[in-house]
């Protein structure tokens, strides 16, 4: 069943309002909703409120929940909630979730866990120990690379956490054969340490690590997963990086053009923030879900702020009945969104747009969806030089009511402008042939 937020109550300073997000569709395509709007407009507070809405003591969307609810943040401001106690499947990526693994082991055997703090760590635990997200969503993962110029192969190592393997395996590390392992008073009399460790586990660990040092480490390739080698020993594997005894040591990319090494640490904070926000996809999203992005744009070039709302409708369009609710200050983004499904909320205004009627320049963004056009603004430049002309001409008689709203805008946005700016002394001229001619508005 597709999900859809249609409309949204908001309480402000004590007052309810209902936001509309989306226009009703009839298919299955994924939706988009771009929040808009200053700062402390309530963007953040809105897609924290929409997840929020999802806790166990929520019914309002009882019949057609979101099969999962995927939040994302590349900032350090973000609201999205910590809790989980979220009435369906919760994952919450920031580069600031480097959390104790130990505490809150790898779910791999269960793909739909409750709730999962992600960074990019753990994203790749996922594509390296999950073989079926490599193959299902290897173009994903391919284009995601190419974009930040990379080739679509790379090396996840892994080395021995000698702290958690103390802690666990010490003590029968030094058995010879699984007929010592099975004589030893360590795995009938259970010590606490050992407790949490399944019998069968320990013995296929003494048999994986006899001949190894605890610096052992493996180099798995993204488009074949597991070697040969591991294939046979993949559950040992996966356990020891859920109790954090194995952990990634090394994440290697290779260059398009150079062919040459380069580390997940040298990477660009736009890349990587481009990783975090696509791997996540590629890795975790599912039909009928719910996500969430708060400022994509942090860290990005310019054209990468323009590629991104491309790179999210070519790669993830397989998907079906998916919303996708982005707060963005970017007009590059707003510019990007090419979808009949797609929708602009101005929280300045409480006003939903259709995508369609957006298709524009970035300065028309600034002007006519943020209200801040920067410095000379080629948009307004050349809609003041039109409308000047028109008057001249004794013309304005012939304004219809969309152009006299464009004036009005004119007229408004000049307070934001540089007395020096040419659009507003442009505007100002406008105005004074205006009250001349006794142009009405």
């Amino acid at each position: 069943m597709r999900f859809q937020i249609v409309n949204k109550d908001v309480k402000n300073r004590g007052d309810f309002k209902i936001l509309e997000l989306s226009k009703y569709v009839s298919n299955d395509d994924n939706i988009f909703t771009l929040l808009v709007g200053k700062n402390s407009s309530g963007k953040s507070r809105l897609l924290a409120s929409v997840i929020t809405d999802f806790k166990k003591s929520a019914d309002r969307y009882q019949y057609y929940p979101p099969s999962k609810i995927i939040a994302i943040s590349t900032g350090a401001n973000d609201k999205f909630p910590r809790v989980s106690d979220i009435n369906t499947s919760y994952l919450f990526y920031s580069p600031r979730n480097k959390i104790d693994r130990a505490k809150r082991p790898l779910s791999t055997r269960n793909p739909l866990f409750k709730t999962d703090f992600l960074h990019l760590e753990r994203i790749f635990d996922y594509i390296a120990l999950e073989d079926y997200f490599v193959r299902y969503n290897f173009k994903a993962i391919s284009g995601i690379l190419s974009h930040l110029g990379l080739t679509e192969n790379f090396n996840v190592s892994y080395n021995i956490n000698s702290v958690v393997f103390d802690q666990y395996f010490d003590e029968i590390y030094g058995s010879k054969t699984s007929e010592e392992i099975d004589s030893s008073s360590s795995f009938f009399y259970e010590p606490a340490k050992l407790k949490d460790v399944p019998r069968n586990i320990r013995v296929e660990f003494i048999e994986f690590f006899l001949t190894r040092d605890k610096n052992f480490s493996v180099n798995i390739e993204s488009r074949h997963g597991f070697s040969s080698f591991l294939r046979s020993t993949k559950d040992l594997f996966i356990y020891l990086v859920e109790i954090n005894v194995l952990r990634i040591s090394k994440i290697s990319f290779y260059e398009k053009k150079t062919k040459s090494r380069i580390g997940l640490a040298d990477l660009s904070s736009g890349q990587i923030s481009f990783l975090g926000i696509f791997l996540t996809l590629a890795v975790f999203l599912e039909n009928n879900a719910l996500v969430c992005i708060d400022e994509p744009e942090i860290s990005f070039h310019p054209e990468w702020q323009l590629d991104f709302m491309y790179v999210l409708q070519k790669y993830f369009s397989h998907y079906k009945g998916c919303h996708f609710i982005i707060a963005t200050h970017s007009p590059q983004i707003v510019s990007g969104l090419r979808n009949d499904n797609g929708f602009i909320l101005d929280l300045e205004t409480d006003i939903l747009h259709r995508a369609d009627s957006y298709k524009c320049s970035a300065d028309v963004q600034l002007a006519e969806v943020f209200g801040y056009p920067g410095y000379n603004n080629e948009y307004l430049i050349r809609l003041a030089m039109n409308y000047i002309a028109m008057i001249i001409d004794d013309k304005f008689v012939s304004f219809e009511e969309e152009e006299k709203e464009k004036i009005r805008m004119l007229f408004k946005l000049v307070d934001n402008l540089d007395a020096s700016d040419t659009a507003a002394v442009l505007i100002k001229q406008m105005g004074n042939f205006m009250a001349v001619k006794e142009v009405p508005l």
